[in-house]
């Protein structure tokens, strides 16, 4: 029995890498009508507001002001800016080679929770870290001798946004279930992305059934993806389901290549390969805290 339990969560984790994997593809066909403040602010409002419902609005709004300081932080740093981020930096770099970057944040956590949760890494955990730094260098092109695109560079910053938002949450797990977390990360995330959409112009009302459809899409998927991983969460280890999760960037490609005959060239693979390995190391257990 606990060996099915088992093989249920690791299949729950594998469909939530599989829609994640499929994300950015669906994110890229909203921006052929939308801007990216759009896309991030709707996606975001709409969710979390699908959430809040779920969670109740009143006890929601009692985890928000009780943890106020630690919200802020989440939504603003390390979900809000690093989205519209991402969704902006989507205009202008391969899909592949964004994937394998913005998925390295697992990596960069470790120097992060070094410095503010006093944990003590595995020597597999700094290699994994060192693996992944080197993989960034070759696929953000810093050795080339050329300048670091904007598309790269939020890229990057997306990244590091992710990862302090690894830190960030595991402060407010011990206060709040996971549901409560993302539900007020999306909503206040929306919030605060909404008035830059608003700045730019009506372009909701200009957008047509067709991009409504998408968006109604990347909502949906959103939310199934969070619920895949919470019920394989319930039935798995961190561990298990961090190392399938490292994998996301893997089915990106895959589909890239598959259906739009976009890869990487050969240093891209290698740095990408960097990239992976070193996502996997640092997904391994921690040996605690000081």
């Amino acid at each position: 029995m606990r060996a099915q339990s088992q093989a249920r969560g690791l299949v729950s984790i594998m469909a939530a890498v599989l829609i994640w994997g499929t994300i950015p593809f669906v994110i890229d066909a909203a921006l052929t009508s939308l801007n990216p403040a759009a896309v991030v602010s709707v996606r975001m409002l709409v969710a979390g507001a699908i959430m809040t419902a779920i969670v109740g609005p009143r006890r929601l709004g009692q985890a928000i002001r009780q943890n106020l300081r630690f919200f802020l932080v989440l939504s603003l740093f390390g979900f809000a800016l690093p989205s519209l981020m991402y969704t902006t930096a989507l205009q202008t770099v391969p899909i592949p080679v964004l994937t394998f970057i913005a998925n390295s944040y697992p990596a960069l956590a470790i120097g992060l929770a070094v410095v503010f949760l006093h944990e003590r890494p595995t020597r597999l955990q700094w290699l994994g870290l060192g693996s992944a730094l080197v993989g960034l260098y070759l696929l953000a092109g810093i050795g080339s001798g050329q300048a670091i695109s904007i598309g790269i560079l939020l890229v990057l910053l997306t990244s590091v946004g992710w990862a302090s938002a690894g830190v960030v949450s595991k402060k407010l797990t011990a206060r709040l279930d996971a549901t409560t977390i993302v539900a007020g990360r999306h909503l206040l995330s929306g919030m605060f992305i909404l008035p830059l959409m608003l700045f730019q112009g009506p372009q909701l009302r200009l957008a047509g059934p067709a991009t409504w459809l998408i968006m109604a899409a990347l909502v949906a998927m959103s939310l199934l993806s969070f619920q895949f991983y919470v019920l394989g969460l319930a039935s798995t280890t961190v561990t298990n389901a961090s190392l399938l999760e490292a994998f996301t960037p893997v089915v990106t490609l895959l589909i890239s290549a598959l259906v739009l005959g976009e890869g990487l060239n050969q240093e891209q693979t290698v740095a990408a390969g960097l990239v992976l390995l070193g996502t996997v190391l640092a997904s391994l257990d921690v040996q605690g805290s000081k």
